[in-house]
């Protein structure tokens, strides 16, 4: 006869090192309060059990032969570990659950979010940053943070923005059992009136017409748009150096109206949006009038970017 018992006491006699490169953390068995046993399924081990009536009494587990007790636990799930009882001759299986799952770590503001466009937060200054972790199957063992390139150290609630400025955040999160999530990259901007740079905006050669593959950009901004109401927004329009001045400002000046006037097609409230163009007065890199650039260089000169206002409550 078979019968399955959550394993009660474990000692860890062997451990295995894993960790980001910025820290190391150790793998561990964990107990949760149920009695259920979590280890990670490459961690090797040995086992000892005691009974309820004999807690400080320790038997190996499966059998006393030190070689024979080192377990390896290869694969992801419930797994059970077999012994008889040698006074009743039944077999007990001892139940451990491998959990290889790294936890995932999220950063959130619940108070001064402006807007959000994929991993970077424009928030209003003293905006508090919450950071919230979740494991499946454990729980979570510690939660870091390393703020513009600072060593990795534990997260402490209430942690605020109060200069202007642009901030980069790494986080992650380690469980029960030594799983180490991937380090999440985030930026914050506290910055008044900040620039978001628009990707994949794309103009017919020396026209206002947008290429079709510039819509998917400019939908996401539609999509935020709606998400943010409380936001209003300009287009600005850029181009580069070659050409002449007083015509590239005209072009530029159509291609952020014609950003706009899609917008408005999708439903976005004119007075919300904004449409100025710079021409090639505002370039991000040498490439002036009379300075021999690359096409690469050039095309990011090329560019369409938007200015977030938040409108008063």
């Amino acid at each position: 006869m078979k019968y399955a018992l959550p394993l009660l006491l474990l000692l860890v006699l062997c451990f295995n090192l894993s960790g980001q490169e910025q820290l190391k953390h150790h793998s561990a068995l964990y107990v949760d309060s149920n009695g259920q046993v979590y280890t990670q399924s490459n961690q090797s081990a040995y086992f000892f059990v005691s009974s309820p009536d004999d807690p400080n009494t320790l038997t190996p587990v499966p059998t006393p032969s030190r070689d024979s007790i080192l377990q390896s636990l290869k694969k992801e799930g419930v797994q059970y570990i077999s012994q008889k009882d040698s006074k009743t001759g039944k077999t007990i299986l001892y139940k451990v659950i491998t959990d290889d799952t790294p936890p995932e770590t999220m950063i959130d503001f619940t108070d001064g979010l402006i807007f959000a466009k994929r991993n970077h937060y424009y928030v209003e200054l003293g905006a508090p940053v919450k950071l919230s972790a979740t494991d499946k199957a454990t729980a979570v063992r510690e939660t870091l943070c390393s703020l513009n390139g600072s060593p990795f150290h534990q997260f402490e609630d209430g942690h605020s923005f109060s200069q202007e400025g642009e901030f980069l955040i790494k986080i992650y999160s380690v469980d029960m059992v030594g799983n180490v999530e991937q380090p999440k990259t985030f930026w914050v901007t506290t910055s008044a009136e900040a620039v978001v740079p628009m990707d994949n905006i794309y103009f017919d050669y020396n026209s206002a017409n947008l290429r079709p593959e510039s819509k998917v950009e400019i939908d996401t901004l539609v999509y935020l748009m709606n998400k943010y109401p409380n936001i209003r927004i300009e287009l600005r329009a850029h181009t580069d150096s070659r050409g002449e001045s007083r015509y590239n400002i005209e072009l530029s000046n159509s291609r952020a109206n014609a950003v706009v006037a899609y917008m408005v097609n999708k439903g976005i409230d004119k007075a919300r949006l904004g449409a100025k163009g710079f021409g090639d007065s505002v370039p991000i890199n040498e490439c002036v009038k009379g300075v021999t650039c690359s096409e690469e260089k050039h095309r990011q000169n090329r560019r369409v970017e938007f200015v977030i206002f938040k409108v008063k409550d």
